[in-house]
Order: C-alpha cells, then structure tokens, then sequence
C-alpha cells in the first residue's frame, strides 16, 4: 500500500509529504513530471479516459488504514479539506495491486478552489489489460459525519445504537474520531420529509457519555442534525442565529443554538448537506440547573396562567415543555412560564418578569428576519432565579421560516414553502410592551435600532455574509440537491440567494421607516 499527499493524489498540485510548493494552478507538463515520477501515476484527459474497458470494480482508499466517507451507489469517496490553507491538508492511501497501471482524471482544469466549491471532480482508474477499475473523488470544506446504524435501518423514533465516524482536518492533517452512538428521529414538521432530522447521543465504548469536539462547536455528547430541507438556500437558519447573536445584548442568558454545515452519510450511503446542531440547554446558557427553569415552546397551544400555575407536570404541559424538571429545585416549576403568559395578556404576576432588554432584542430580530413562525412557539425561556425571582430571556429556536420563508399548505408543491415579503412581524411579548403606551417604551425601541444600525447591521454587510456562507456550500448544494431532487433545488435558492438578498434590502428600509415612525409618535 503507498501512502501518498491528497494534493499528489488527486490534485497534484501541493505535496505535504515532499515539502514541494507550487502555484494553485500548473502547466500540464509540470503536473506531469510531477506524477511520472510516482510509480507510473499518470494524468489524462477525460478524452482519453474514454478508451479504457468499461470498469468493473473500484479502487480502494483509506486514512491511515480506516475507512473513508464512501457513498456506494455513486461510487465517491469524500475527503474534507480546510479552506483556509493554500495546499492540500493530509495524507490518504491508495491501495495498489500487482500490474495495474493507476491514472487520475480531473473532470475539468482547475486547483483547491474549484475542488472545494464542486466545480472539479476526480477520477482515479487502475488499467490492467481488458480489465478496469474506477471510483470517483471530491472534496469538501465541511466536516464529513459517517453514521452506521447497528441495524442496518434508518434511525426510528426510539433510540437505536450505531457507530459514528467524524472526518475534519486540524492541523493541516485529515483526522478521523470514532465513537459509540445512540440516534433517534427528531422534529415535528419535519417528519412529513423524507429526509430527516436526528438526535446524536454519543457514547463510549462503556455506554457513558463521550463529549466530542465538532466542526469547531463546543465539545458534548448530544447533537442535533437539522435537515435543511424545506429551505432551499440551506443558509436562513444559520444566518438567522448569526444575527440573533449580533441582536442579543444579554449575553449567554439568551445564547441561542449555533449551527455549522456538515455532510452525512447514512449506512454507506451520501445523505446529504445538514446543520449540526448545539442544543439550547442551561449548560448553553451557564444556568443553574436546580435554581432556574428553561422552557421549551413547541406549538401555539397556549394555555392559561392558572392552568399552568396547577400544572404539576415535570415534562409538558401543552405548548411548553419544561427542559430540567428532573433537576429543578423550585417549589412551582410553572409559576416563571404563567408570568410570561400573564405578560402576553397585559398583566403582571410576582415573582417573575421579562427581561425588557431581551424583549427588545428578540422583537427586533423577529421583525426583521420576519421569523413568523416564532413569535410565540419555536422559542426557549430561560427562566433566571435571582434574589428570590426569575427573569425571563427570550431566546429563538427553529429558524426554517425566515427572510421571506412562509408555509404554502401541504397541497402544494416544493417543500410546501414559498418566498414572500409579508407584514412586519410582531412578537408577542414585543407587542404587548409597546402596546401598554408609553413613549419611553417607544424611545427604547428607536435607540436600541439605531444602535444596532450604527453598530455595523446594514443591508451590505448581511448580504455579504449570506453570499460568504452560500458560497462556503457550494458543493455541498450540488451533492445534496442530487440526492434530493424533489426538495425544491434547480434553479431557485439552491444556486442562488436573489430572494434572501431582495429581502434584506427590503426590510432595512422597511425597519428603518418603522423605527422613524415609532420614534415621531412618542
């Protein structure tokens, strides 16, 4: 078996075991010299490429002995690459067999570049007379997750145990981290796809949990991974946390979920570009998980304030479904969640209050992103004990429908979702805090807008960052919509961002007409 450099294997462009250093781009005849000199590794065209037998079998690589992301049906091997260095990052090995001739074949002229977004792909073939072999190699910016299921079955609503293979790159090499897993399918619409969400228990080999250090995400045992499916851009949820981040001025009391994009396989087979997923927990939060409370709001069956305050559930209780239940010390775990109703129902309770700060905060954000689906559900509440009360922070979850996202009805094709500008959206507890009357309520809103706005939030800067991160997927776009087709990909949002782009130049002038005329009334 010879282990050679991924730049000299497939790209022939950087070689990390030889310290050569070369341009992204090389003249034919240099990259030539350069693979002659490997056993007889040769560079053809695709043209010549035609005249090998047709292949019956493939060629086999490994990472320091270990499997690779492999997809059988489209016989590709995965291999992640950071986009932040010049060179190929790692080794991998080509396992060779005695009278075969080896040959690579890039699908087009190009370097990392054009590897990375999708634009180039690579065949290796190994020639020994009528007899050929063949597998295809791409690569990928993002951190590549091999799950296996015990069962050979796809993930269920019960936990089932399986293995999980972690591929990133750290410190210019390809490193691979195994371990144990419990998965689960997760989600409420989501379940109606068939591409699913799923919850990642990850174990040792003891069955204890086993914190791994993810895509760069803090290091723990439970994940999330978030299908992107219904929005075609795949880039509204991590763009809307992003900005939460930029809107959320009470630190990590309302830190929201971070989202990075991965690439998963399932059983041996691609299954896709998804967002790995922090949980919103009181570990996210820094809480304290026998004085506060956290909330979970999961649908718009909104119960009264005394039938929470009788409530004695430890788990849900319709809309709501308290996090830590099993650990809370309070004497009533629903008095903090009756005082956010009485809220949205103009009245006060003792003992609790929402933080006006973060009430500001999130009803800015929800306006702007036009997060419809999250004015009441679709959010946390941390609930904060502090000198005998709680304070309440508001803090979004589930970002699907948003910048111009809106639910068309299940009879209706393309993920039953469209693209639309729509009202200004109100949250609840935003509305309520206007709603009672005062101009200072009013002043408070325009100041805090305009601080955000003088803090760098501008239309240029927001699409910037959506085309930066579009542009991060892009060959992921590609893998996926092939794997998905029915998703609503082609020529919409999946190759281009236009909509997320006319819609935040929209609503900066619509926010900024608001905020005016908010602050000329007061």
């Amino acid at each position: 078996m010879r282990r050679l450099s991924a730049a000299l294997i497939f790209l022939l462009v950087f070689s990390a075991l030889l310290c050569l250093a070369a341009p992204a781009f090389l003249e034919a005849d240099t990259t030539r010299a350069m693979i002659d000199g490997l056993d007889g590794l040769r560079m053809i065209s695709s043209e010549d490429a035609k005249a090998f037998p047709e292949p019956s079998g493939t060629v086999e690589l490994t990472l320091a002995g270990s499997p690779l992301p492999y997809d059988a049906e489209g016989n590709a091997y995965l291999i992640p690459q950071s986009a932040e260095t010049e060179g190929f990052d790692g080794a991998v090995e080509l396992r060779r067999e005695p009278g075969y001739t080896y040959y690579l074949c890039p699908s087009a002229a190009g370097g990392k570049a054009e590897a990375l977004s999708g634009r180039v792909e690579y065949g290796i073939y190994a020639v020994r007379g009528d007899t050929c072999r063949f597998s295809r190699v791409l690569f990928t910016p993002q951190t590549v997750l091999c799950l296996t299921a015990d069962s050979g079955e796809l993930p269920g609503e019960e936990r089932g145990e399986g293995d999980l293979a972690v591929y990133s790159v750290r410190d210019g090499r390809i490193v691979r981290e195994q371990a144990h897993v419990e998965v689960n399918e997760r989600g409420n619409t989501s379940r109606r796809f068939p591409k699913k969400s799923y919850r990642l228990h990850i174990q040792n080999a003891q069955g204890d949990k086993h914190h791994l250090d993810i895509a760069g995400l803090r290091s723990d045992d439970d994940w999330i991974l978030n299908p992107l499916y219904a929005d075609t851009s795949k880039i509204r949820e991590r763009l809307g946390y992003e900005l939460w981040d930029a809107f959320n001025s009470s630190g990590s009391r309302a830190a929201a979920s971070r989202l990075v994009h991965v690439e998963v396989f399932l059983n041996g087979a691609y299954w896709g570009l998804y967002g790995l997923q922090e949980r919103v927990d009181l570990k996210q939060l820094d809480g304290d998980k026998r004085a506060d409370l956290l909330y979970k709001v999961v649908a718009n069956d909104r119960p009264t304030a005394e039938e929470l305050l009788s409530c004695t559930s430890t788990g849900r209780y319709r809309a709501f479904e308290l996090q830590n239940g099993d650990t809370a010390g309070a004497e009533n775990l629903w008095m903090p969640a009756a005082a956010y109703i009485a809220h949205l129902n103009g009245q006060d309770m003792a003992g609790a209050e929402l933080n006006i700060d973060n009430v500001v905060d999130y009803g800015l954000w929800a306006m702007f992103t036009q997060a419809h689906d999250n004015h009441f559900k679709n959010q946390f509440l941390n609930a904060v004990h502090e000198s005998g009360c709680y304070t309440l922070y508001k803090i979004p979850w589930d970002l699907n429908h948003t910048f111009g996202d809106v639910w068309r009805g299940e009879d209706v094709e393309n993920n039953f979702t469209g693209y639309m500008v729509g009202s200004l959206v109100m949250d609840g507890a935003f509305e309520e805090y206007l709603a009672r009357g005062s101009d200072a309520a009013a002043l408070a809103v325009a100041a805090r807008w305009r601080q955000l706005r003088s803090g760098g939030l501008t239309a240029e800067a927001v699409i910037a960052r959506a085309r930066e991160m579009h542009g991060e997927i892009a060959g992921a776009r590609m893998r996926d919509s092939l794997r998905w087709p029915q998703c609503g990909m082609g020529e919409g949002n999946a190759m281009n961002i236009r909509d997320i782009e006319d819609f935040v130049e929209t609503m900066f002038v619509r926010m900024d007409e608001y905020i005016e005329e908010l602050a000329s009334g007061a």
